[in-house]
Formats: structure tokens, sequence, C-alpha cells
């Protein structure tokens, strides 16, 4: 049984409903004009509770923990804070005797709490967002040591962010749960490795995000070496990282297969990132020093096929058969994307500046590059006659395409076919059965060609 209140309604009438004590969810939205907390504490089959957009509230105390059965919400499994902006505090219970079976807790937007009580050893998923805390809560660790690996094991996953005023966080969450699985800090400048004693993360960890985390950035990275089951790693507006880890530590994340580096303005370097065996995705945006770097390069002609066998050892499993996400083709001319020759998907996020396609790079992953698109191709005056070579190519886009005027020959593989906001002669041209470039389009079974439409995205 569930039940939902929202905007106007100036008290909780249904409190009164003797009939709701099977009550299993509650969701209370935009109830703007209650200042206090009714006393939900009382009803013990209650397993999901959501408030939002309760802006006059600014005390969670007691009574809202209020149990006839002496334990506070003793069959909660999922808590939601959302958008309370005026909320200042939160009393927890003296005996610590609530949220016996929390499996997952979300605090959105309060940035004016400061404090949360004690959680339950239950919590299996914490996630903080834009909350004004400076420390994390503590787990309750009530239990005896007889039973101390069981409960010592539940935080599975643990995401904070935008949270400025963070200073500190417990010991614990570092170092004694050895289930946390995923790891997401982001957007906490006060968050340095003096408010963390002894930075330790267990090993079974497989998907972390650093971002914009003050001098916790390095400390973090250099922990890699023992995440020996990372799979997923993001590093997003990490000022103080130039360079990515060397080939001897890239060598031990033998199961990382996405990496995403996103607005990292000092960065410099990939360091030794061929070494990622595993690594399927690789995405690169608003990197401006690394960019900076491939600008200046002046580098030698693609590798030949002795050039390539003599590299063989070191790149064959970097991104075999994987995708590569970059917002500006002169990353190509730096190692080791520039050895690439297997890569299935290429996307180009932001092509503006980009008068032709990298020809020889293409021709170089001829064999495995299934999947090319190029956004923002506002600069782009044609597609090059070697398409034809691509002989794995299915799926072509080109968005805002505005000077191309006309289609070369293209691949007999290829199965789909988009290019918008491309020159009114190419749309003509492409005109069923009358255009000139209908021959070259006409067998590809999905196709979509037109002017005058801008994305941007």
């Amino acid at each position: 049984m569930c039940i939902k209140q929202y905007q106007g309604a100036k008290s909780p009438c249904w409190m009164a409903n003797l009939s709701l004590i099977s009550l299993t969810s509650i969701n209370l939205i935009h109830c703007k004009g209650w200042e206090h907390l009714p006393p939900l504490g009382q009803f013990s089959s209650l397993q999901y509770l959501r408030l939002w957009g309760l802006h006059a509230i600014k005390q969670i105390d007691c009574s809202f923990f209020e149990s006839s059965n002496g334990c506070a919400f003793p069959s909660l499994k999922k808590l939601i804070f959302d958008s309370m902006p005026n909320l200042e505090e939160w009393i927890g219970v003296d005996d610590g005797c609530m949220f016996r079976k929390l499996h997952s807790m979300s605090i959105f937007d309060c940035p004016n709490l400061r404090e949360i009580p004690t959680l339950s050893y239950s919590l299996r998923q914490l996630t903080i967002s834009n909350v004004g805390l400076t420390a994390l809560p503590t787990i309750n660790q009530d239990y005896t040591d007889n039973n101390w690996q069981e409960h010592s094991q539940g935080l599975e996953s643990l995401v904070i962010e935008r949270c400025e005023k963070l200073e500190y966080v417990p010991t614990e969450f570092f170092q004694k749960f050895n289930s946390l699985k995923g790891l997401r800090i982001k957007e906490c400048p006060q968050l340095t490795k003096r408010g963390i004693s002894d930075i330790q993360l267990p090993s079974v960890l497989n998907e972390l995000t650093i971002g914009s985390c003050g001098d916790l950035e390095l400390p973090l990275l250099q922990l890699l070496p023992n995440l020996t089951s990372l799979t997923e790693l993001k590093l997003v507006d990490c000022a103080s990282i130039t360079s990515l880890p060397q080939a001897q530590v890239c060598a031990q994340l033998t199961m990382l297969s996405s990496l995403d580096i996103y607005n990292c303005k000092e960065l410099s370097s990939f360091g030794g990132i061929q070494a990622l065996v595993s690594l399927r995705c690789l995405q690169i945006h608003r990197c401006d020093k690394l960019l900076e770097v491939a600008l200046l390069l002046q580098p030698p002609p693609f590798p030949n096929d002795a050039g390539r066998k003599k590299n063989a050892l070191l790149m064959d499993c970097f991104l075999k058969n994987g995708d590569l996400y970059i917002d500006h083709p002169a990353l190509l001319l730096m190692e080791p994307l520039r050895s690439l020759s297997s890569v299935s998907t290429l996307i180009f996020s932001d092509a503006s500046g980009l008068t032709s396609l990298p020809e020889e790079w293409l021709l170089q992953n001829h064999a495995a590059l299934k999947h090319l698109l190029v956004k923002n191709a506002s600069s782009l005056q044609s597609l090059p006659q070697s398409m034809t070579k691509l002989c794995s190519l299915e799926f072509l886009q080109v968005r805002n395409a505005n000077l191309i005027r006309s289609l070369p020959d293209l691949p007999t593989s290829l199965s789909s076919l988009h290019i918008t906001g491309c020159h009114p002669v190419l749309e003509e041209r492409c005109q069923e059965n009358v255009g000139l470039d209908w021959p070259k389009i006409a067998r590809i079974p999905l196709m979509y060609i037109i002017a005058n439409l801008v994305t941007l995205s």
C-alpha cells in the first residue's frame, strides 16, 4: 500500500487513518506549507519514504521518529530527501534505534543541512549531493566482534557531489567496507588528504569517479595499482592531474574497460594508457593542454605495416574493437591514439574546426571501423574519396554539414547514412531516382539526408 501527498496540502490529514498501518510507501511532494514533519516512524511496514520540495521544514526532530514499538522505521529500506533548502538540523534518536533495515539513502539539494545522525550498518547505498555537511555521517558499529565481518562489508555505493563545505570523511568509509564497488567524489573542493586518514580503497571497487576535489585527486589516482577489479574510471574537472598513470601502473588494471576524461585542463600526457589491455571505451573532452601538445606536434607519417609490427606487442589489445570519443581530430596525432588500427567506433563530439576527415587514420582502421559519427561538422567541406575502402563501415552520421555539396562513392557495407544540416545542393543531389548522387546511396536501407537542420548535440 502506498500514499502520495502533493502541493497544496496544509496538513497530513491521512495520519489519523489507522487503516494505513500497512502502508509501505510514502511520497510527500511540494508540501511547501508544512513546517513540521508528521510522526512517520509509527508506520512499522513503511519501506519507501521520499520527502521532496518541503521548503518550510527547518528541522527533523525526535517527533519524526515517534514509534509505538520502540524502534523508528523498522522496515524502511529506501529514504530520499530532495530539495529542502531550509533544512538545517537533523536530530537522531538517542539509542540509535532507527533505520535498522535501511539499504539506500539519498539526500539532494539540502545546502543548509549541517549534520546527519549516525547511520545503520545495514546501509548499502549512500548518495549526498549539494548538502552543507562538513563531515560525512558515521556508520553505527554497535555490534559484537563475532559479527563484525558480516556487517562491516555493507556499503557498496558511495556518491558525494557538490558538497562545498565537506572537509572530513570518517575512516571507515575507505578502510572498513570491503565490498565498496562504486565511489564517486565530485565538486568537494575542501575535501583534502588531510581530511581522510590513511586513504585505502577496497580491491573489489569497480567504478571510480574523481572530480574537482582539491588535493585529494592525486592521492586517489595513486591508489589505482591496488584496484585490480576496476572496470570504469572517470576523471572530471581534475585540475591537479597533469599525466595519466605510467605503463607499469596501467598494466595492473587488467579489468579496466572504460576511461572517461573530461575537462582536465592541466592534463598534457597520456602516460602509459596503451598498457590498458581491456580498455574498450575511451572518451576525451575539453582537455585544453593535451590539445595544445597535440597541435604543436610535427609527427612522422602514420605507421606503415613495418611500424605497426614493431608496436604490435604494445598496441595489439589497446582499444581493440573499442570506441573512441574525442572532441578534436588533432588528438589522433598523439601516441598511442596515432598507432591505433582496430577501433570499431569513432565519434567526434565537436568537429567545428575540421575541414576534412583524418583520412590516413581512417584507412589505418578500415578493417575494424563500423561506426563513424561527426558532430557539428560546420567546416567539413567533403567526405574523402577513399570512403569505399572503409570496408567494415556500417553507420555514418554527419551533423551540421552545411558545406557538403556532394557525396563520394560509399562502402557497400554501409547500412545507415544520416547527414543533417547539409548544403541544399546535396539534398537535391540525393533526391530519389533523379538526384545525381542517388545511385551512390540507393541501396542503403536506412537513410536521412536533409538541409537546413542544425543539431548541435
